[in-house]
């Protein structure tokens, strides 16, 4: 018979404790229960409303914040006043497609990974990022432990790069925040750790409101995220990707001009609702362009061939036997600083009133008059300075445009 005494009683279970320590703490935890090693963790984000919860959060939970890697240098103050390594990643010149400029950009990519180096060097067990670039499989495989996301969409709904603006663009009620693993598939759904509540979206929410309501419970979301990580379980019950709506910016499709046969290449992305198109979009569509795209591109329409940006949209009710072709000018006044308010109809019968300004100021611009017309004709592509984001006639249109 084999006998233990009581001290290798004690020492056996020790160890077994600690063969089932958690490898992350979660916030709240007692002192006793966080990890007895700090756990290091790299935070990749342009946006300084999330990092200042997120590190916060991870100092509270006992973690070490190794770098935080951003292309917006107001991060560098919220890293220096956290003691944290504050890295800047050189700004991609179109952020939607960061993966097509690192190969058709030999000195970007290199400043690139440059910086993605010195996350290497770090060795950290976690990458976290939320707001940044889609990483590369060379850079989520970096960390010893976990590469994980926040997407601000209930995937497998609204993948891609502008969800917040396909959201408000498709009327949804609410929208959620979730934290998955990531693979080699954007936005994997099969990959989701931990969801937030419903977050509302009210008639007069921008994305810059939206950015605010993830910044208020993205600490529990990603501790929630890491405690599941430590489970080895997940939250996802993914339907199949083609029954829900994507949050590409661009997504090429090709169709077959009916009278020529030449093949048109068409964006049937969310960037391309940025310009209003009159024939086709109602009252409300032309509503929440404005508010999708107000605090980054902006929405825009034409007159007399001068792009107008649009900073704000109201919908009055349709005025009783008017015949006036959608993108009329109906009434016009002047706000000052080459600012205007003007009353145009949607092609669904009600009015817009809408307020902006000729986007070009180098140029003496045109007075808008009564009786006039708005026509769209700057191509979005021209617009944001990206190629392939322009909607062809006879394509698909993203979203919904009299919802």
């Amino acid at each position: 018979a084999c006998v233990v005494g009581p001290l290798a009683l004690l020492a056996l279970a020790s160890l077994a404790a600690w063969a089932h320590r958690p490898l992350f703490g979660l916030e709240g935890r007692d002192a006793a229960e966080q990890p007895q090693e700090r756990r290091s963790i790299v935070l990749m984000s342009q946006y300084p409303v999330w990092i200042e919860p997120l590190l916060q959060a991870f100092a509270q939970a006992g973690y070490r914040v190794s770098a935080v890697v951003s292309a917006n240098p107001i991060a560098e103050g919220l890293c220096a006043q956290h003691g944290v390594r504050f890295v800047l990643f050189p700004k991609c010149p179109d952020g939607l497609s960061f993966a097509k400029v690192c190969r058709e950009d030999p000195e970007y990519h290199a400043a690139a990974e440059a910086a993605f180096e010195v996350v290497r060097a770090v060795s950290p067990d976690v990458i976290f990022a939320c707001g940044f670039y889609i990483l590369p499989p060379h850079v989520t495989r970096i960390p010893r432990c976990h590469a994980l996301n926040m997407h601000p969409a209930e995937l497998p709904s609204y993948r891609g790069g502008v969800p917040l603006q396909a959201a408000i663009l498709n009327g949804e009620p609410h929208f959620r925040a979730v934290v998955h693993r990531m693979t080699d598939m954007v936005d994997d759904p099969s990959a989701v750790l931990s969801r937030s509540c419903p977050l509302p979206v009210g008639p007069e929410s921008s994305t810059t409101a939206m950015i605010g309501q993830v910044a208020s419970c993205l600490p529990e979301l990603v501790m929630d995220a890491l405690g599941r990580c430590d489970r080895n379980s997940d939250t996802s019950a993914a339907p199949p990707p083609l029954l829900v709506p994507h949050a590409f910016g661009t997504r090429t499709e090709r169709f077959t001009d009916p009278v020529t046969g030449e093949q048109i290449a068409s964006n049937a992305g969310v960037m391309a609702r940025a310009r209003i198109e009159w024939e086709l979009d109602g009252a409300e569509a032309v509503a929440r362009a404005v508010r999708a795209f107000r605090d980054t591109v902006g929405a825009y329409t034409d007159y007399q061939g001068r792009a107008w940006k649009i900073e704000a949209c109201g919908v009055a009710p349709p005025r009783a036997a008017d015949s006036a072709p959608p993108g009329t000018v109906l009434a016009v006044e002047s706000l000052g600083g080459g600012r205007c308010r003007v009353t145009a109809p949607a092609c669904d019968g009600p009015d817009v009133v809408l307020v902006g300004s000729f986007a070009a100021a180098d140029e003496a611009p045109p007075a808008i008059a009564v009786g006039a017309r708005f026509s769209s004709t700057t191509p979005v592509s021209q617009w944001i300075g990206q190629r392939g984001a322009d909607w062809r006639p006879g394509g698909t249109r993203y979203g919904v445009s009299r919802r």
